[in-house]
């Protein structure tokens, strides 16, 4: 069977042949920037100097030529705003959508409450079009655990609409879906390559960690990667932390986030807080993407993700507080 790159290079060459250019430059490499992308061919910069052309008018030239493939006709952009990354973006959305949905349904001022439903609109098409799927599904996740709080009846209404989606969708959005767990997918077998190399690292290393931090893992992940793949991070949360920190840092996150769910429930039964269900909401779709993603990566992430966690534990003290006092009264 042919490796995912070996796909990818045939419908380059031929994209370079069709717009004239010698097929010696149509390599494809794994891509040094993997946070950004999984391949990269370069060829139209070495081409330039030979056709006497900007590289970017062979590049322009070449995507014309590829842009019609079956194999690349589903995705023609990927949002990522400020973040540089479409994942990332996604990431941010799913801890952000839950606590608009819910200050939309809490709200009661008309004004606002048009306010807040054009913000849900826009970021709602804003992680769509992120096209990332683990986000995706995060989100689903995320919506499921906000409806059942605010009322159960919701989990019909949540099934009908899941039942309806694959009519109403766009074609693209569907076929991006529907090639979750497929290995021909390049996206797919770059992460299951990387979390193999990941697992022979944990054999190894399963106790004690790499160390902190990026650096450590580059250092040590290139002895064991699997079909010679390139990785900043080991595409998984759960791997990384286990990979970084051992075996006992993971049981620390892993207590951290218990008791984070723990307290919150806890409020949640002392006091129907639909905003603080939004909060905890969009930590499960966080945590959900976290296995298909190294979600702390980007700082930015890591810091709204944080705030989210201090956000929510102290108003499920308040809330706990309150009723407590009103009972003292």
């Amino acid at each position: 069977m042919k490796k995912v790159l070996n796909l990818i290079e045939e419908k380059v060459v031929a994209a370079f042949e069709s717009a004239g250019i010698d097929k010696k430059y149509a390599r494809v490499a794994l891509s040094n920037r993997p946070d950004l992308c999984e391949y990269q061919s370069n060829g139209a910069m070495p081409a330039a100097k030979e056709y006497k052309k900007a590289p970017i008018m062979i590049a322009n030239s070449i995507v014309e030529y590829m842009k019609d493939d079956e194999m690349f006709e589903d995705i023609k952009m990927r949002v990522y705003s400020t973040l540089e990354n479409p994942n990332v973006y996604g990431e941010y959305l799913l801890l952000i959508i839950p606590i608009i949905a819910s200050l939309f349904w809490t709200e009661k001022g008309w004004k606002r409450k048009l306010f807040l439903f054009s913000c849900l609109i826009l970021t709602g098409l804003a992680i769509v079009l992120t096209f990332s799927r683990g986000c995706w599904l995060g989100l689903m996740l995320a919506i499921a655990v906000l409806a059942i709080i605010i009322d159960r009846r919701f989990i019909f209404l949540g099934i009908l609409v899941l039942l309806t989606l694959p009519f109403i969708l766009p074609e693209t959005i569907i076929n991006r879906f529907m090639s979750i767990g497929n290995m021909e997918d390049s996206s797919t077998s770059y992460r299951v390559y990387i979390w193999m190399g990941t697992l022979a690292m944990l054999k190894d290393y399963w106790i004690s960690g790499v160390g902190m931090g990026i650096t450590s893992f580059n250092t040590i992940y290139p002895l064991y990667s699997y079909n010679n793949i390139v990785a900043p991070h080991s595409h998984n949360l759960y791997l990384q932390v286990i990979v970084e920190y051992g075996i006992i840092g993971f049981i620390t996150m892993v207590g951290v986030m218990y008791n984070y769910f723990k307290e919150v429930i806890i409020s949640m039964r002392v006091k129907k807080d639909i905003v603080l269900g939004g909060l905890m909401s969009g930590m499960f779709g966080f945590l959900l993407q976290s296995m298909t993603d190294h979600t702390w990566y980007n700082y930015r992430v890591v810091l709204m993700f944080w705030m989210m966690i201090g956000i929510s534990v102290v108003s499920s003290k308040i809330n706990i507080r309150e009723k407590e006092n009103d009972q003292n009264c």
